[in-house]
């Protein structure tokens, strides 16, 4: 298929190989360990959406994350007060996914579903 392999399938090894975190994440982060459990345990429908929200697609590239085209980047978002209050936003053009440093891993899913469900029609989450 030319526009892609029609899923958002992914294995937590892809995304410690494939996800890099820079800005104030590493691979050991707690964060973004958890945000990859988080996305480990999402349903077909919620990858999608989260792959929308961070591409602009709702599909990967043919070959999966390895062939994502800018590389999908997790930044820490710098936030002045409680970084729990706070919803992760994104970058579609250069597949940055900016995330507050949650202070659990439940936190976090909640948040990324909110912004999944409410800010995939416009710039509100940026």
């Amino acid at each position: 298929m030319l526009a892609g392999e029609g899923q958002a399938a992914w294995t937590r090894e892809e995304l410690l190989r494939e996800v890099e975190p820079r800005n104030g994440y590493s691979a050991e982060s707690a964060t973004f360990v958890q945000l990859v459990e988080v996305l480990c345990g999402m349903e077909e429908r919620e990858r999608r959406d989260f792959l929308r929200f961070t591409t602009g697609v709702r599909v990967l590239p043919p070959g999966g994350l390895k062939n994502l085209d800018p590389k999908l980047t997790v930044v820490k978002k710098i936030c002045d007060d409680d970084p729990d209050q706070h919803f992760p936003s994104a970058n579609t053009c250069f597949h940055f996914l900016k995330l507050p440093q949650y202070s659990s891993k439940d936190r976090l899913a909640a948040q990324l579903r909110a912004a999944l469900a409410h800010g995939m029609d416009g710039f509100f989450f940026n």
